[in-house]
């Protein structure tokens, strides 16, 4: 059997489910190895451990991000395990054990809470278009981090009195998120453009269910280069996203003592080391002042007597050096001595 002939019927179920996302990770991997391996490549070939070592090498020389090679071939493992279970391959022992399916993590971006302050409070009026993707991206943070998706996909009976309870497309879960006041004002504001007869919260997606997904990503595309042009007009140098917003809401909880437990339920991670993981990115700053603070508590030491310490020989005498691995005494700032093999 080809490939296409396998793949194809695979990606019009999915998008008669309505995963349409999932639909497009298949065709854009059944693209690219068809544009490798030809139109009529056979499915037994595809999954043989040389022609994929051969197809990641190709990928990689083609200069791809390392985690668009890892995409294409986590989706073919997903596909041959598809075409084992109902035997159109045979069982090749450890077939994906020497190919490299591991996603780099890519570098996250979160705002402090005085910029997050900036955006919320810019004026944007006669600006509509800009007014709009600001408020979407604060309503974003203000909803415990909601996903653009999931903003946009919010159901007028998602909410009720107040909170809403949202399906989180990732996970494949139900959230709930408390609506503060912040959040009721533009949900309000907005409410009124959203017709009677669209089942959706805000005015985002209006199409039918079948087109509501192409209509989100051209949303989503739309969202990002707005976003982008607030940063400039603010004169915000970090990337503006509408992720953003979600991991800016995730990081100041952290470094505000949020236990990672409850910031795991409102992101709506499956398991808390998914937020573990997602909170190290940003660790770092955390270590940089920690690292500030020990060194900023040796220059304090340092200062507490103008005389600086005199290394010492045997005989009491000043030498300024020490030799290597020489048993010496030296100062310290207590004004007493003590005995140290030292190493320079």
């Amino acid at each position: 059997m080809n490939l296409s002939n396998f793949v194809m019927p695979l990606i019009f179920g999915l998008r008669n489910e309505g995963r349409r996302g999932t639909a497009k990770a298949y065709r854009s991997t059944l693209n690219s190895v068809l544009e490798y391996g030809g139109k009529d490549l056979k499915l037994s070939t595809v999954f043989e451990k040389s022609w994929l070592s051969n197809y990641q090498l190709w990928i990689s020389g083609r200069g791809l991000e390392s985690n668009t090679s890892s995409f294409y071939l986590s989706i073919l493992q997903r596909l041959y395990h598809q075409a084992l279970e109902i035997g159109l391959v045979k069982h090749i022992p450890d077939l994906f054990a020497n190919i490299l399916i591991r996603h780099t993590p890519t570098q996250k971006r979160a705002l402090p809470a005085a910029i997050i302050s900036l955006i919320s409070e810019a004026d944007l009026s006669g600006k509509k278009g800009l007014e709009f993707s600001r408020d979407m991206f604060m309503l974003s943070f203000y909803l415990q981090g909601i996903a653009f998706v999931d903003l946009a996909f919010l159901r007028k009976a998602d909410w009720k009195g107040g909170s809403i309870r949202y399906y989180r497309r990732k996970s494949k879960s139900y959230i709930n998120t408390p609506v503060s006041e912040e959040a009721k004002r533009i949900l309000l504001k907005y409410r009124a453009l959203t017709s009677k007869e669209s089942p959706y919260l805000l005015p985002i997606i209006t199409e039918k269910e079948r087109e509501a997904y192409d209509q989100y990503q051209s949303a989503l595309r739309n969202q990002n280069r707005r976003l982008k042009r607030i940063a400039t007009f603010l004169g915000i140098t970090e990337n503006l996203t509408t992720y953003v917003s979600r991991h800016s809401w995730a990081t100041i909880a952290h470094h505000e003592g949020v236990p990672a437990s409850h910031i795991s339920q409102a992101l709506g991670h499956q398991t808390e080391v998914v937020t573990h993981v997602y909170l190290k990115s940003f660790d770092d700053s955390v270590l940089r002042n920690a690292n500030s603070i020990v060194i900023a508590a040796v220059n304090r030491g340092m200062k507490v007597n103008n005389n600086k310490p005199k290394w010492i020989d045997r005989k009491g005498v000043g030498t300024g050096r020490v030799n290597r691995n020489e048993n010496v005494r030296h100062c310290i700032s207590d004004g007493h001595f003590r005995d140290a093999n030292i190493e320079v």
